[in-house]
């Protein structure tokens, strides 16, 4: 299954200081949002699975110790499981693939153990199988994925810059993939793609500003993608015009240690808004945008924590959006979930107890095809002789376009003539099999007077991801064997004796 997914990368690193990530998705199949957090050192990567309601109940992602610094969800193999990309400092990267129940198999990406600090997923080449783009402390690279969970790399660029995070959108006005990279004692990059895994880089502006994060979205009123830079000073928004190029701006007279920045409408308004990460004690702080690349900034809450990354998504059941910190443990800090009222504000309080080193956020959406029973059919449409046996009929047809396993479950047989009718053969009950995948109904039918029977079996198919539907199939005993059945109606339950 290929779901349709949101995904929105940003570092999480501030000045010199090593920081983990934190992605959001849908890991477990249930339809709520989950969160897989990276974590420094000798601390394992975590798992943490939502219940919908903000609640999360967290597990080690493997018995890996690396030193992880951001992380991304995507599709990476053929499967219909959500997989995990670490990006690694000074370990190999890995990428773990999913078993669609919160757990993960892990390998490496390839053997570099360069200093890695952010990694973004995207469709870079001109195949289907997603690829990896990682920010690094030197040369970045592009991994070019097989589809089933392995990548070839190159280089990016010959840049030499020292990254610390990378997104990826549609920049210029073609259809190729293009990257923009946040870095910290250098001015930011703008690498545009030619589709086949290759890139064209050049400076976003003038600005030297320490970059440790970014984030891609329609800041202004035009259709151009602009960028937003989380800065250790003022944040800036550099509006695009389509052709690569950008014309940057203070986001507001803010000062602060910000590390990371997501986008999203936060607000009631059209306008797109951005939420900073900020390190060192500093209040996180959300800026509400006025759709021409103005924003009005004010605190997220009271806290006064080591954000490295924040995440946007729909955490609990309303339609406001909520963010995710990822806070490092160094200070003893637990992340934070942060509940929208829809208006800018957020209640706040803790994702979990785990007071990690977390940093860095990859946010997925997934959203699952309900399975389709328009085509449904009895495996035997017409049962003849009438031997009074009980003959097998399951449901077939039923299609889903993830690529779902579709279970059906038998919910009722019910036919047109009465059960142990006379001249039936003093059989009784006619049909059995609820609550399985299969039903059994007896092959026969009245024999003088009679115009046949016709058996209505109603089924449910579960795709096992919160995908349903259900319909009924016919299937007949005719009174002759070139005759054709007459329905009368689901009238008597085929299951009860009478």
């Amino acid at each position: 299954m290929r779901r349709r997914t949101i995904l929105t990368s940003v570092l999480v690193a501030v000045a010199l200081l090593l920081v983990p990530g934190i992605a959001t998705g849908g890991v477990n199949g249930d339809g709520n949002v989950d969160l897989v957090f990276a974590n420094l050192g000798v601390e394992r990567n975590r798992v943490c699975l939502g219940d919908g309601s903000s609640g999360f109940t967290c597990s080690d992602v493997s018995t890996d110790t690396n030193t992880s610094v951001d992380v991304a969800l995507g599709f990476v193999d053929s499967d219909s499981n959500l997989d995990v990309v670490f990006a690694n400092n000074g370990d190999r990267s890995q990428v773990c693939l999913g078993d669609g129940a919160g757990g993960f198999t892990c390998s490496d990406v390839n053997t570099d153990t360069t200093a890695t600090r952010g990694v973004a997923l995207g469709f870079v080449d001109g195949d289907p199988n997603l690829d990896a783009i990682f920010a690094n402390e030197g040369r970045n690279r592009v991994c070019l994925g097989d589809g089933s969970g392995g990548f070839t790399c190159s280089y990016v660029s010959t840049d030499m810059k020292v990254s610390r995070e990378v997104a990826l959108g549609f920049v210029d006005s073609d259809i190729n993939l293009d990257a923009i990279f946040a870095n910290s004692f250098g001015r930011d990059r703008v690498c545009l793609g030619d589709g086949a895994g290759g890139f064209t880089c050049s400076d976003v502006s003038t600005d030297t500003n320490q970059g440790d994060g970014v984030a891609l979205g329609l800041v202004d009123s035009d259709s151009n993608l602009d960028a937003v830079f989380a800065n250790n000073g003022r944040n800036r928004v550099c509006l695009g015009n389509g052709s690569g190029g950008f014309t940057c701006s203070d986001v507001s007279i803010d000062n602060n240690f910000s590390s990371g920045v997501t986008l999203g409408l936060v607000d009631g308004d059209p306008n797109l808004d951005a939420v900073f990460a900020n390190h060192f004690g500093q209040r996180n702080r959300v800026c509400l945008g006025d759709g021409s690349g103005g924003f009005t900034c004010s605190d997220v809450s009271t806290d006064g924590n080591a954000s490295v990354a924040g995440a946007l998504g729909l955490v609990d059941g309303d339609s406001n959006l909520d963010v995710v910190f990822a806070n490092t443990g160094g200070r003893g800090q637990q992340n934070r979930l942060c509940l929208g009222d829809g208006a800018g504000g957020f209640a706040c309080s803790d994702v979990s107890t785990d007071t990690n080193g977390s940093s860095g956020v990859a946010l997925a959406e997934v959203t699952n095809a309900a399975p389709d029973c328009s085509g449904a059919r009895p495996s035997e449409a017409r049962l003849f002789p009438p031997n009074h046996k009980f003959q097998p009929i399951t449901v077939e047809g039923v299609t889903d376009s993830d690529g779902d396993t579709v279970t059906i479950t038998i919910d009722s047989i019910f036919q047109d003539e009465a059960v142990d009718a006379i001249d039936t053969g003093k059989t009784a009950p006619d049909g059995q099999g609820l609550g399985t995948s299969t039903a059994e109904v007896r092959a026969e039918r009245i024999g003088d007077g009679g115009n046949g029977r016709v058996y209505h079996i109603t089924y449910t198919a579960d795709d096992g991801n919160g995908g349903t539907c259900s319909g009924e199939v016919l299937v007949e005993v005719p009174r002759t064997k070139m005759g054709a059945a007459v329905d009368g109606g689901a009238v008597f339950d085929s299951t009860v004796i009478p």
